[in-house]
C-alpha cells in the first residue's frame, strides 16, 4: 500500500464518487501536498505545531526494490521506451545500475537513463532510497508515528485511530475488492447488499486473495530474483 493507495483514502474523505479512480492528477488533491503551502507555514506544519501528526511507512530496501523492479521494469516498455534500451533490463542488470557509484547530486538536465543510474535525490523516486524523499534524512526523528510495510494492516489501523479517522473514515472504507486504478476517468464504488461490512482502508488479512494498485507479491519472489550475491549488493547500497 503505497502513496497511489493513500491518494484514494485521502479523496475518500474529501467525499469524491471517483475515489477509486488513479488520483495522482486529480485538482482536489491540491490541499494535501506541502508545495500548496508557503515556506513560513510549511515550517511551522513540520518542526512547531504539535497539531499535526507526522507519520511515514517504511519498507524493506531489497523487496521495495524488486517491488518496483516488476511493476516499472518487468512490467512495462519502460526499458525501450523510457530508459533506451534494447530489451527489457534484467533484474541483475537493473541492480547493477542502480548500484553503480554516482555523484550524491543531481546533473542540470539529467536523462531518463540517469534516474536509475546509481542513487541520488534524482533518482526515480519508486527505487529511491526513502530516507533521501521527503526530508526523512534529517526529519525523521521528529515524526510522531512510524508504520512498516510487514504490519500494514495493523499500523494504518494504529495511525487512523491516533488521529481520529478510522471510525468515520477508515473502517467504512471500501477498495473495490482491491480493483485496480488503470484510468483517471470516473470510476463509482461497486453496489453492495445491504448488510456489507467493508474491510477497512489497508486491512489485507480479511481478503487473502486481493490486490492493490501495483501489487506485486515481491516478498513472495525475493528467492526466485535475488542471488546471496545481488541481495548483498542492494543492501549496501541502501
Amino acid at each position: 500500500s503505497g502513496i497511489s493507495e493513500w491518494l484514494r483514502f485521502f479523496r475518500y474523505t474529501l467525499g469524491a464518487k471517483d475515489y477509486l479512480s488513479w488520483g495522482h492528477f486529480k485538482s482536489d488533491l491540491s490541499q494535501f501536498h506541502v508545495r500548496s503551502l508557503t515556506t513560513r507555514k510549511a515550517q511551522e506544519l513540520l518542526f512547531q505545531d504539535p497539531s499535526w501528526t507526522k507519520a511515514v511507512f517504511l519498507r524493506e530496501p531489497a523487496e521495495r526494490l524488486l517491488s518496483g523492479y516488476l511493476d516499472k521494469i518487468a512490467g512495462t516498455d519502460w526499458s525501450t521506451t523510457r530508459y533506451g534500451q534494447n530489451d527489457t533490463l534484467s533484474f541483475a542488470d537493473f541492480v547493477d545500475l542502480i548500484t553503480k557509484p554516482k555523484r550524491t547530486k543531481c546533473k542540470a538536465g539529467h536523462s531518463a537513463i540517469d534516474e536509475i543510474t546509481g542513487l541520488n535525490t534524482c533518482t526515480d523516486p519508486h527505487f529511491r532510497p526513502q530516507m533521501l524523499s521527503c526530508g526523512l534524512d534529517y526529519l525523521l526523528p521528529s515524526f510522531d508515528f512510524i508504520g512498516i510495510f510487514p504490519h500494514i494492516s495493523e499500523h494504518t489501523k494504529m495511525l487512523l485511530k491516533k488521529v481520529r479517522m478510522w471510525d468515520d473514515y477508515g473502517s467504512k472504507y471500501d477498495d473495490g475488492n482491491g480493483a485496480e486504478m488503470g484510468s483517471l476517468c470516473y470510476r463509482p464504488p461497486p453496489l453492495r447488499e445491504a448488510n456489507f461490512t467493508p474491510d477497512g482502508f489497508n486491512q489485507l488479512s480479511r481478503s487473502k486473495n486481493r490486490t492493490t494498485l501495483h501489487a506485486t507479491q515481491s516478498s513472495d519472489k525475493m528467492d526466485q530474483y535475488y542471488t546471496s550475491e545481488l541481495l548483498a549488493k542492494v543492501r549496501k547500497a541502501y
